[in-house]
């Protein structure tokens, strides 16, 4: 009986699970409650679109975003077994997943295993296309081995993948991976791995730079690709520590991003020196800077850039060796009785850190900081022998803490820190959670001083901490750090640091009490009920400026503004330039192209930008005229019905952008749609 028990449950639990699956044909198309290790069952060979993703819904009409996106989020090992297609979002967001066996995968759809942030090491044998924004996100993701079959993958694929270190590809593909770059078999560098700091390949090896090939990689610091001649769009946007760019026969740069450069802040050396027919470095430039020089290959080209570049050095020829010097930082009692007091750490141009004894490139700029732990301050400064100057220093957000800078350097640096023990008292920490949203200061109750935070007070000193809302803003709760015990999934308690609510200053904007040793107050802010959160921005502020206003008001950007209110932004393009889009949430608005933007009812939190473009003068187009139908026409400001017209074709006016006003004669019989 027993036996034929177990054998009746086992079939249920069977019975269960094939149930929550979905198949159909060889597809499967769900898997709820999908947990832990899952094997895909033999007989699916496809892995449909959103299967253990569901997206955010959003309302047809206003497009706005009604519900939250849900990922699976249990499942933490894959088998794929026969499976060879992976649709479109099928994995996105399954965030514990931390390996996939994948033997027959041949297909990988767009953002399939996006942010899936615990995958460590990816094996594809069969693979043949990876998808845009395949594994976007995967931040733990270290390895990946593909498969000679492959034949499409794109520079976004493995966007923000940051800690990825090894490329593999087969031999015998056209496919090849060259020191840890994904190269195309048009010999395009498609894609270089997040933890790559340099590039450098022969003009036999690699000819372009694709699309967001080096998107977001903050470590690469130098590229020497003599072969490349064009650069694809949003290339180099975020790689903060990029300093040389040797490209010498580089052409052009793709005009269809308004990003490429952004966030690029280290460039030293940019070499386009064999490049007599260069054209541009596309829609945007990088940042005018005196520490950097572009090696050009004539008087023609150096000609068109000093019309762009009025602080970079451009010089005519091949780039000479760039001085450097070495740069040495320390503490010197780091440890006292064997114990660590403080810490310190140096970076440079983009916020680039670099250790100790490292050489820096005449001109750039260095900044050194230095965290004293708890019972210790800094002493002194010492640099090459000498007291540091008062106005090489300044404080850090840390307890204490200093960080000394020079904007170039133009010597060898040595740095020495010494620090001391300070004196008793209480420490005090306070902040606003949301600092957009508030600010908070504290006052000595007896003498009205202000108190910085990590500051030190006199024991049991009693304090005053008052939140100051932004427009639009309210208090909503002051917390103070304790701790809580806390009861894990096995049933283990232990004690952990937590921000608790302070009873009774639910809305309140004053909160009193005495020091003591490592008080730590938070004051969290909420939008006011009904309320939207407003900004805007020029993308280059060198073609134009952007301005806003609320019903006549002018508002600045991360402006607090009323639900359904009328939001007009207005442009203000430089001389010689003109509104050439208008983006909504990063989204370019159809048709707008005028000076003047406007949302009548807002309902969201918006981003406006504003792109322009140089004038041009287009020859004037003449209006399409056949049998009495006006069949198009582009005209502009205040316009009449041409003489003759008697019907007015579908779309016959959709070009014409720059259209103030229209008058029909009395001669026109009908007028088509979308005129």
């Amino acid at each position: 009986m027993r036996k034929i028990y177990l054998l009746m449950f086992a079939l249920m639990l069977c019975f269960s699970m094939a149930n929550a699956q979905v198949i159909e044909g060889t597809i499967l198309k769900s898997w709820d409650g999908a947990s832990g290790s899952i094997e895909i069952p033999a007989n699916v060979t496809e892995i449909a679109d959103n299967c253990f993703y569901s997206p955010a819904e959003e309302d047809p009409d206003t497009w706005e975003v009604i519900g939250e996106e849900k990922s699976n989020t249990n499942i933490t090992n894959i088998k794929l077994n026969n499976v060879k297609k992976i649709g479109k979002n099928a994995f996105k967001g399954c965030s514990n997943i931390e390996s996939i066996d994948a033997p027959n995968v041949e297909i990988v759809g767009d953002e399939a295993f996006a942010r899936c942030e615990k995958l460590a090491t990816l094996a594809f044998p069969n693979i043949k296309n990876v998808g845009v924004d395949a594994f976007q996100g995967c931040e733990q993701l270290k390895e990946i081995a593909l498969g000679k079959s492959l034949t499409t993958i794109s520079g976004s694929s493995f966007k923000n993948c940051k800690a990825l270190t090894t490329i593999s590809i087969d031999n015998g593909g056209g496919y090849k991976a060259l020191q840890n770059a994904i190269i195309s078999p048009n010999k395009t560098l498609v894609y270089i791995a997040g933890q790559a700091k340099e590039i450098k390949l022969t003009a036999d090896e690699c000819t372009a730079i694709g699309d967001y090939a080096m998107y977001n990689n903050t470590n690469i610091a130098k590229i020497n690709l003599p072969g490349v001649k064009t650069i694809g769009k949003a290339c180099f946007t975020g790689c903060s520590a990029l300093a040389e760019l040797l490209v010498p026969n580089l052409v052009s740069v793709d005009t269809n991003s308004y990003i490429t450069w952004s966030g690029v802040a280290s460039l030293n050396v940019v070499d386009i020196h064999l490049s007599n027919n260069f054209v541009s470095f596309g829609a945007t430039e990088f940042a005018d800077k005196t520490s950097t020089t572009i090696y050009v290959a004539n008087e023609n080209v150096k000609e068109k850039l000093q019309q762009k570049f009025k602080k970079c050095q451009i010089v005519i020829g091949e780039p000479q060796s760039t001085e450097k010097f070495k740069v040495n930082y320390s503490i010197t009692n780091i440890e006292i009785d064997g114990k660590k007091i403080g810490e310190i750490e140096a970076w440079t141009n983009g916020a680039r850190n670099f250790e100790t004894g490292t050489d820096i490139p005449k001109g750039n700029s260095v900044s050194v900081m230095v965290t004293p732990y708890g019972g210790y301050k800094i002493d002194k400064w010492e640099v090459n022998g000498k007291l540091a100057a008062p106005e090489n220093l300044r404080p850090s957000s840390s307890i204490n803490g200093e960080i000394w800078s020079v904007n170039h350097i133009s010597e060898a640096l040595n740095i020495v820190v010494t620090l001391t023990k300070e004196a008793e008292g209480d420490i005090i920490f306070f902040k606003s959670k949301e600092p957009n949203f508030g600010s908070v200061t504290c006052t000595v109750v007896e003498t009205g001083q202000k108190i910085n935070s990590a500051e030190k007070v006199k024991k049991g000193t009693k304090l005053r901490f008052e939140a100051f809302p932004n427009e639009g803003y309210h208090v909503t709760q002051w917390y103070k750090l304790g701790k809580e015990t806390v009861t894990d999934a096995e049933g283990h308690t232990k004690t952990v640091e937590k921000y608790l609510p302070i009873p009774g200053y639910d809305n309140a904007t004053v909160y009193e009490c005495n020091a003591e040793d490592a008080l730590d107050i938070l004051v969290d802010f909420d939008r006011e009920q009904g309320k939207h959160i407003v900004s805007f921005k020029s993308l280059n502020e060198k073609t134009g400026e952007l301005t806003a206003s609320v019903d006549g008001n002018n508002i600045s950007t991360g402006a607090v503004v009323a639900h359904g209110a009328t939001v007009v932004f207005t442009a203000h393009p430089k001389e010689g330039y003109v509104v050439d889009s208008w983006l909504l949430n990063e989204e370019e608005v159809k048709g707008e192209k005028g000076l003047t933007y406007t949302i009548s009812d807002l309902k969201e939190d918006v981003t406006v930008w504003l792109v322009c473009s140089e004038k041009s003068e287009e020859p004037e187009h003449k209006a399409e005229i056949k049998d009495g139908h006006l069949i198009s026409w582009k005209p502009k400001g205040k316009a009449v019905t041409p003489e003759g017209v008697q019907y007015i074709d579908n779309n016959a006016l959709q070009a014409a952008t720059e259209l103030e006003s229209f008058h029909i004669t009395k001669d026109v019989k009908s007028i088509g749609e979308l005129v």
